[in-house]
């Protein structure tokens, strides 16, 4: 085995060679738009039907939060069975100061400062090309909630507002059962006792 010497090696390196200068980027931009030949301008794209109507019932709300939605294979709904008014979950950006604050404002944290779900009452779904779906929901303190999807899922709904309901119908039909139940023994014994 031989001793290289560094020196010798850094003099005589074979991967050695001439190298152009690494531009920072920013400075090749500057020096770029600073010189009298552009060579293309950039227009904006035409805007297509589905852009401008998520753009249009974008402006009639004041506020507007992009979050993502609660999935739930098992118990969720899809997008054919959704029906405006219907409670959806949502979930809150909670990355900066700024999505903290509002999530806390919105009632998206918890008490321990983590963050939680939120309900928001579906308003419209826009579907765009490609598989894409717009789901528009008013949260809370009248936010509306944009939601994006690529592909056809299914939404997660409050289990309690469904839990509820159903233990109000059956407490109803239980009533009703215990008042017939009485009445048909009242009338039995009636009858016995004539």
């Amino acid at each position: 085995m031989e001793r290289i010497n560094s020196i010798q090696f850094r003099l005589n390196n074979p991967l050695d060679g001439n190298y152009n200068e690494v531009v920072s980027p920013f400075i090749e931009m500057a020096s770029q738009s600073s010189g009298t030949s552009s060579r293309s301008s950039f227009s904006p794209l035409p805007k297509t039907k589905i852009d401008l109507a998520i753009e249009d019932f974008i402006n009639k709300h004041k506020e507007v939060i992009k979050c993502s939605t609660v999935l739930s294979p098992a118990s969720g709904v899809t997008f054919d069975e959704l029906r405006e008014g219907q409670k959806l979950l949502f979930k809150l950006p909670f990355r900066t100061p700024e999505e903290k604050s509002k999530a806390r404002r919105l009632g998206g944290v918890n008490k321990l400062g983590q963050p939680i779900t939120i309900t928001g009452t579906f308003l419209r779904l826009i579907v765009g090309p490609k598989d894409e779906y717009h789901i528009f929901a008013k949260g809370p303190h009248g936010v509306l909630l944009r939601a994006f999807e690529e592909r056809p899922v299914r939404l997660a709904v409050p289990r309690y507002s469904e839990a509820g309901e159903g233990l109000e119908k059956n407490s109803k039909a239980m009533w009703i059962v215990a008042i017939g139940f009485l009445i048909f023994i009242a009338v039995l014994g009636v009858i016995y006792f004539l």
